[in-house]
């Protein structure tokens, strides 16, 4: 971000041997799995596994997508091949590094369309043979509606100064820029990148302050970080009560110095929402 520098073991008493038997990771966990809040494009979910030791993982399905019907147990065996298809891809980390957790995790799941039906399932998973462990636990939810605004936006770049302007001076939006190369290499999509700082302005409860209302600038002078020669990527779009009521738009500029500033690609909605 540029403007802001952002239990327990179960012991099963085994009289009989007068031994003690801890679980470990191939041990049948209880997982509890919450919905903590849900919105228009995001939702939270808790989860919980008893055994901290157990692997678990989890998918998500959208009306559209076919699996979105299947028994968990055939949703969970096409999530998990897809796993094992695309771990050849990742350079770092075991198979249970990239793809699964342990012990508690809060997720929050952004990008989602509003107004729908989503299902997300749990499982645990043996971490040597990628086998389900026990039976698939799953929650449903729908996402709220969100309020699509008329607004658009007159961007202008110079070499000293960001101008935003848009259409209708009443409602908020919210916007942000970041090197090209850190949005690709973490968030894929310009959208994405804004969608999480969105998502971390509200959870620690200072996105109203972040939003902007009207005619703004930004003054290069003021970013201490910025470096000559880089393209950055700036993302815009209508905000209200942490929702995207705009498709976001996207314009790519390099920063070649104090006074030099070259825009590499106008303003145009982003391609993926």
């Amino acid at each position: 971000m540029r403007r802001i520098l952002r239990s327990f073991f179960c012991f099963a008493l085994v009289l009989a041997s007068s031994s003690c038997t801890k679980e470990n990771s191939t041990t049948e966990s209880e997982i509890r799995v919450e919905l903590t809040s849900v919105g228009g494009s995001r939702a939270r979910i808790t989860v919980a596994s008893m055994n901290r030791k157990a692997y678990y993982s989890y998918v998500q399905l959208s009306t559209q997508e076919e699996a979105y019907a299947a028994p968990a147990s055939v949703a969970v065996a096409h999530a998990i091949a897809f796993m094992e298809s695309s771990y050849q891809y990742y350079e770092k980390g075991s198979f249970t590094d990239v793809f699964c957790y342990q012990g508690s995790r809060q997720f929050t799941i952004s990008s989602i369309l509003p107004d729908s039906d989503y299902r997300f399932i749990v499982f645990q998973m043996h971490p040597k043979k990628h086998t389900l462990i026990g039976e698939p636990i799953e929650i449903t939810y729908h996402t709220k509606p969100v309020t699509l605004r008329e607004l658009s936006f007159d961007v202008q770049v110079d070499g000293e100064k960001i101008g935003i302007a848009p259409s209708d001076p009443r409602l908020t939006y919210i916007w942000d820029y970041e090197e090209s190369g850190i949005i690709e290499d973490k968030y894929f999509f310009p959208q994405s990148y804004l969608y999480n700082l969105v998502g971390m302005y509200d959870e620690y409860g200072f996105l109203d302050t972040e939003l902007s209302r009207g005619l703004e600038y930004w003054y290069f002078a003021d970013d201490k970080k910025l470096e000559a020669e880089e393209e950055f990527t700036l993302v815009i779009a209508g905000c209200e009560d942490a929702e995207f009521t705009t498709s976001p738009m996207q314009m790519r500029f390099v920063w070649h110095g104090p006074g030099n500033v070259e825009v590499t690609e106008a303003l145009t909605e982003c391609s993926i929402f």
